[in-house]
């Protein structure tokens, strides 16, 4: 220490160390020791597949925000949960040990229980929050670009921090919600439906996008890369 009292430049990231050191959990470093002890690592064993088989077919049915909240829908339906309608009030109708959920805008998802032991005015609650979304390339809402060899070309935008290398001159899907236009009826609607189209060479569909030259490549140019479906 200098005569001043404060610890000299050189030796801040050493104690900085030290201190992380000695918060390690289940550790006792410099006479500390962590409250909780980690639990030790499970060793993976036959039980485990059919949790992860149950996660990749989550994964697989969630490629978008829509598809992934609806999947979850499905899934609280199936465990019980009610839905409470978004433009209702809904203080009266929750009840103890009841399970419910709502959503917004079809992109967003909160479920949650009342304990059978719950009183107004007594009690506390726990919040899990998670992502629906995740990166990807959004079609733009003037896409078309133009059709070259068979090929129709359509302007997207990057979503996200996507790995964007690591998608190009591969096989992709397109997924998502569409407005749907109704006119069956007297009253002409406007509705929604879902889409999710896997690249299949054997139907004549197929997305991609094309790498092309280094040469060519513009850093600020990544925005609008062009996607290609095969007609």
């Amino acid at each position: 220490m200098g005569s001043s009292g404060c610890l000299p430049a050189r030796l801040a990231p050493l104690l900085w160390v030290v201190v992380c050191l000695a918060l390690l959990p289940g550790k006792t470093v410099l006479g500390l020791t962590s409250r909780t002890n980690m639990p030790p690592l499970a060793k993976s064993s036959a039980h485990d597949l059919p949790l992860a088989r149950q996660a990749m077919h989550f994964f697989d049915s969630s490629p978008d925000p829509f598809h992934a909240v609806q999947t979850s829908v499905d899934m609280l339906e199936n465990a019980g949960f009610q839905e409470l309608p978004e433009r209702e009030p809904y203080a009266d109708k929750l009840v103890p040990g009841g399970k419910y959920y709502f959503t917004k805008n079809k992109s967003t998802l909160v479920a949650f229980a009342v304990g059978s032991l719950y009183k107004p005015g007594n009690g506390g609650f726990k919040i899990i929050g998670g992502h629906t979304d995740s990166p990807n390339l959004k079609v733009k809402p003037r896409s078309k670009r133009g059709v070259n060899s068979g090929c129709t070309q359509l302007a997207v935008e990057c979503y996200g921090g996507g790995l964007w290398h690591t998608w190009f001159d591969r096989d992709l899907g397109v997924s998502g919600r569409v407005l749907v236009r109704n006119t069956r009826y007297v009253s002409p609607s406007i509705g929604y439906t879902y889409i999710h189209v896997s690249h299949d060479v054997s139907t004549g569909m197929a997305f991609f996008v094309k790498l092309v030259a280094i040469r060519l490549q513009q850093l600020p140019a990544i925005s609008n890369t062009a996607m290609f479906g095969a007609s």
